[in-house]
């Protein structure tokens, strides 16, 4: 996981990579440790492991049985790694829009010149407050109206 990655995040990774493995022929047991490294042996919100019990080797299938088991396993931890790079990629993408936002609106506000932009249908959506004094409208009263009504 990611570093930072919360507690609840790594939990439900390790939940569905656990789920898997249970529910794959051949495996008996699944010790889940989420939050855990067991590489650096701490606890640790973006790390967990699992301790994976094979069935008796008199229940599993030969070699072919658990080369395709291993395969398995491989392809859905894979696409558990994705899906969590793709949701830290979707957050990363959202806190830069959010930081672009912020910086247009503080140079909007500092601004000496009036700017106010409208949507498609011709309502307020921003005004800064260089156009407040010169329509003489505060912003709050402003916003969401038609430009004609200003």
């Amino acid at each position: 996981m990611p570093d930072g990655a919360s507690l609840e995040r790594t939990d439900r990774l390790v939940t569905q990579l656990s789920k898997i493995a249970r529910e794959t022929h051949g495996i008996a047991h699944v010790i889940a440790l989420p939050g855990y490294s067991t590489l650096l042996s701490t606890n640790i919100s973006n790390a967990g492991g699992m301790f994976v019990i094979l069935s008796p080797f008199e229940e599993r299938a030969g070699k072919d049985a658990r080369d395709a088991l291993l395969a398995t396993l491989a392809d859905q931890s894979a696409v558990a790694l994705e899906n969590a790079r793709l949701l830290s990629d979707v957050r990363d993408q959202v806190l830069q829009v959010r930081a672009m936002r912020d910086y247009l609106d503080s140079t909007m506000a500092s601004i000496a010149t009036g700017v106010l932009t409208l949507n498609r249908d011709g309502k307020i959506v921003s005004y800064n407050r260089a156009a407040a004094e010169i329509f003489r409208t505060p912003v709050e009263q402003a916003l969401g109206k038609s430009y004609d009504q200003v």
